[in-house]
């Protein structure tokens, strides 16, 4: 027997259509406010002679788009800003995008347990995890590549920026699904 299609699968199908082009305008406005934030960081270390803590920029992104859908737009836009904050800040090859992905996939799977928290309780725990996660990550590959596993308090303290940049700017990053659309 066939089964019938109700109205409401009709309905996600048509939303599907015009959430594409939404996604990508959020990807968009996120990524300009990334490049705007690693301007300014990059140009305070060249106007000012002063070591500055800046936001890493890559991970308020990562912090946002983590918490939305998965998406390979997202994904790619991670790689490439992982390999812009390598080339600023003279780290390996490669080792900001494993710290950006990663933060991104702790945060997708925290945001899915997270769903039955009130909706600032789940940003909290999602900001809080994916900071101290890419903390944890940066330890690990300065002590991979030889330096003793010492993060300087300006790193530290440029990641908990990062966290708190991203508590006021989360509206922004969301590409993904509201409370209405959980239930």
């Amino acid at each position: 027997m066939a089964r019938r299609l109700s109205s409401s699968t009709f309905s996600t199908l048509g939303e599907r259509k015009t959430t594409h082009g939404w996604l990508a305008r959020r990807l968009a406005l996120g990524t300009v406010i990334v490049l705007l934030i690693a301007y300014g960081g990059l140009s305070t270390k060249f106007l000012f002679p002063i070591d500055t803590v800046w936001p890493v920029a890559g991970l308020i992104a990562a912090l946002g788009w983590g918490r939305g859908l998965l998406s390979a737009r997202a994904i790619l836009l991670l790689l490439a800003f992982g390999v812009l904050q390598d080339i600023q800040s003279t780290a390996p090859f490669g080792s900001w995008s494993v710290v950006f992905l990663s933060v991104y996939g702790l945060v997708a799977a925290l945001s899915g347990m997270a769903s039955r928290l009130p909706l600032a309780g789940a940003t909290l725990l999602t900001t809080l995890a994916g900071s101290l996660f890419a903390w944890l990550i940066v330890i690990w590959i300065t002590s991979a590549v030889g330096t003793g596993g010492n993060a300087d308090g300006r790193l530290v303290l440029s990641i908990g920026l990062s966290g708190l940049a991203f508590l006021l700017l989360q509206p922004v990053f969301n590409i993904g699904r509201t409370r209405e659309d959980q239930s």
